[in-house]
Parts: C-alpha cells; structure tokens; sequence
C-alpha cells in the first residue's frame, strides 16, 4: 500500500477468534466496569505485546487521506506493471520467469542457454549487483528450487512503464556482456 517500512494493518473477518489468540489478562490488564479499566475492546487482545508503537497509525492516516478507491488503483496499477514485465520477459529468448505472477512480484533470470544452474546463479548475481552498482534499478533477489533469480516487487507508485522496458533490456544488454567475458 506504499507505506514506510514499521507499518502493519490487518483486516480480520473473526474478531472473536483474533481476540482469543493474543488475550492474556494479568493483573494489571485486569478489565473493569467503570474508570479507565472500563470498555469491551482492549488492545492489549489484539498482538503480542500489551505495549508496543502503533505502526498502523501510518496505514490509518493513509487510508484517511487518499482513500481505498485510490489505493486499490494503485495496487492494481503495480499489479498490471508486473504483468507487463512478466510479458517482457516472455519475449525475451534470453530470460524467462521462474515463477508465475501472482500480484505484484515478478521472478525471472537472464538464460542465454547452454549454461549449467551454478553458472547461471553467479551470472544473475553479477546481473544484480551491476545493475544496483550502475544506478539502473534496484531489484532484490530470491531463490526458487536452488536457481537464483532477479526479484522485482513493484510497490511504488512512482513507476513507470519504461522503467520495466530500460529494466529487461539492461538485464540482457549485462547478461550478454557477462557471458562473452566468460567464453
């Protein structure tokens, strides 16, 4: 929802059952009927901790400046960017995805062919770092039945279509330069 890190929001279905989960009442906590210790909803039954920040007050105030319709257009503009990447990769004889696109995560690695697994994880390393060393873009990384591969999360509001075509083309442009290298 292109919130800052620390933020946390949750929307349960059973409050009954969430409230079950995290209840402990010491005596401290003990609820009454009137004074502070009064009321039906503590909010110490809803975590961990009986004391803690409240991250979700960035998600709260959020909310109550755009609005769901606003971020649910975003989330799903990021949903179609990944999608549109997914697309690129598939045309691209050097790469392909590793995993399908759920929502907005698109895992793909550079793979000219010929190449056994080990080669190609150190050459979608070196792809990584050039592109984070090179100021193209920022992508993570994960790895997915022992094959490493480039991990694009698109949450930010601020992209673009041709940041994802610079992103596939740059890939292939370093992966090809790699791969000559090691020949």
């Amino acid at each position: 929802m292109h919130i800052p890190f620390e933020a946390g929001c949750i929307l349960v279905r059973h409050d009954a059952a969430h409230r079950a989960t995290f209840s402990l009442t010491p005596g401290y906590l003990e609820q009454g009927t009137r004074g502070l210790a009064a009321g039906q909803h503590w909010f110490s039954d809803y975590g961990l901790q009986s004391s803690r920040r409240f991250r979700a007050l960035k998600v709260w105030m959020s909310l109550k400046e755009h609005g769901l319709d606003r971020f649910g257009r975003m989330i799903a503009h990021n949903v179609e960017q990944a999608h549109y990447l997914g697309q690129l990769v598939e045309n691209e004889p050097d790469m392909e995805l590793l995993a399908p696109i759920g929502l907005d995560i698109v895992c793909f690695r550079f793979n000219p062919g010929g190449l056994e697994d080990k080669t190609l994880n150190a050459l979608n390393k070196e792809i990584l770092i050039q592109l984070q060393e090179q100021g193209i873009s920022a992508p993570s990384y994960t790895t997915l039945h022992d094959q490493y591969c480039l991990r694009v999360a698109i949450a930010n509001h601020r992209s673009v279509q041709n940041d994802f075509d610079v992103l596939a083309k740059e890939v292939v442009r370093i992966g090809q330069q790699v791969v000559a290298q090691l020949r």
